[in-house]
């Protein structure tokens, strides 16, 4: 059970990672050239 809630959390903690580019903090200039930034 422990071995599933530790996947568990690092599988949150990688789609917040994978995410966080996305996430609209400034608008149009970063979805013009998003990989770019990160």
């Amino acid at each position: 059970m422990k071995e599933e809630a530790r996947r568990k959390k690092e599988e949150v903690v990688v789609v917040m990672v994978v995410t966080t580019p996305f996430v609209p903090r400034r608008p149009p200039p970063s979805a013009s050239r998003p990989a770019r930034e990160v």
